[in-house]
């Protein structure tokens, strides 16, 4: 049967892609005559020895590796993976998201700035001293040269529509058909996983908490500030416009606020009753799921274990 479908699914329009990409010089150099002779000295074959210079300390890009720490950190609360390097956000929340990157990626960009002008000029006038015989001037960058070593981008694009552009391409009717039917299955697939993804944004914070207040001893603010965070953001992954998704975040916006880490640390009545009700929540969440058709429920998964067993037993069930 042709595959009509010229769109994977409307989803495409509620999502873009924001991959990002960043990264900063290491500041080593892996000394090849030195690992030799750490080799020879070992009694060990070349090449199984390798000996990294520091040609900068550790100190000093650690204001750098710190924002990238950050800056990743972001990202990943604000989108959803969809492969190896790959990311989706819901249109929606892009403008808010690209204001907190732009900021982050101003304190990077300073962070830089500094090394470069103030901190490698100093590293410059002491590596021989500090170094020794590993010193190799040729290994150092120049000054001016050392800016872009340091990158940082968001690549923004949209969700692609499965436009038949095969249909271009000398391939039999039958076999391009076959093409578009498994492309059209990933896709699906694919969109099944992002709207999954999207629940667990949501669900994942809220059931750290509750196992945080239910079983542990200690209480961190972070665990509160994410769930906190999450509720704030919360809307931009009803990616589905659905009433039922605005109603959960609803019923768990009345429940999750008004408390405070302190106010558990003070009360342990108070810690165990936020505990359950978070416990609660969660159920809230995974109930949706199950809805929504991104989580298989408790009794699909019994009658699923069932019929194996069944199989197991007596074989396959005939076909007529």
């Amino acid at each position: 049967m042709e595959n009509t479908n010229t769109h994977i699914t409307p989803i495409n329009l509620r999502m873009m892609e924001a991959n990002l990409s960043i990264g900063a010089w290491g500041g080593e150099k892996i000394d090849r005559s030195t690992s030799k002779e750490v080799a020879k000295q070992k009694g060990a074959k070349d090449g199984r020895a390798k000996v990294t210079k520091k040609l900068v300390p550790d100190e000093a890009l650690k204001p750098i590796k710190t924002c990238i720490k950050h800056i990743r950190a972001v990202h990943e609360s604000h989108t959803i993976p969809i492969g190896k390097g790959r990311s989706v956000i819901p249109a929606v929340s892009w403008m808010d998201f690209r204001k907190v990157m732009n900021k982050m990626f101003d304190e990077y960009d300073a962070a830089v700035d500094d090394f470069v002008r103030r901190v490698y000029p100093e590293i410059l006038s002491k590596a021989e001293a500090d170094m020794g015989a590993l010193y190799d001037a040729t290994e150092f960058p120049e000054p001016h040269e050392l800016s872009s070593r340091f990158h940082r981008e968001v690549s923004l694009a949209p969700m692609p529509d499965n436009d038949r552009l095969l249909d271009l391409c000398d391939i039999p009717k039958e076999e391009l058909d076959n093409i578009y039917n498994d492309a059209q299955k990933d896709a699906e697939e694919q969109v099944t996983n992002i709207r999954r993804d999207a629940y667990l944004k949501i669900l994942d914070p809220v059931k750290h908490l509750a196992d945080v207040c239910l079983k542990s001893e200690r209480l961190y603010e972070s665990s509160f500030d994410k769930v906190h965070d999450m509720l704030d953001k919360a809307e931009c992954f009803n990616l589905a416009g659905s009433d039922e998704f605005t109603s959960m975040i609803g019923t768990l916006r009345y429940q999750l606020t008004g408390y405070t880490v302190d106010d558990c640390r003070k009360d342990k009545d108070l810690k165990k009753s936020y505990g359950r009700k978070a416990e609660e929540c969660a159920k809230v969440v995974e109930e949706a799921m199950v809805a929504a058709g991104v989580l298989e429920s408790d009794a699909s998964k019994d009658a699923d274990e069932m019929m194996d067993a069944a199989e197991m037993c007596f074989g396959p069930a005939p076909t007529h």
